[in-house]
């Protein structure tokens, strides 16, 4: 149950599964504050895992997993991952 007074729109299986799928990521190294494109060997993997929660139903994890060509990258730069929602509106990095 929502704490009183939370208006978050609680999405159904159904929509929080398209939402996961549709997801966007970009990939970038960064030094200092230059970025540069991050290559990836193949797209993210999405892994879905059922989380021991007894307070909540059918509770679920998703994991993304990435593999980036790092050859000849300094180990000092830092892998940003940029994530896009729906109508590619940045949702985090």
């Amino acid at each position: 149950m929502p704490c009183k007074g939370n208006d978050t729109p609680r999405l159904s299986a159904a929509e929080l599964d398209d939402l996961v799928h549709s997801l966007q990521f970009e990939t970038s190294w960064k030094t200092g504050v230059v970025l540069r494109p991050a290559e990836l060997i193949a797209p993210p993997r999405l892994a879905e895992m059922p989380t021991p929660n007894r307070f909540l139903k059918d509770s679920f994890a998703w994991n993304y997993v990435f593999h980036i060509h790092a050859k000849n990258v300094p180990l000092t730069d830092h892998l940003v991952i940029f994530v896009f929602g729906p109508q590619r509106h940045s949702w985090g990095e």
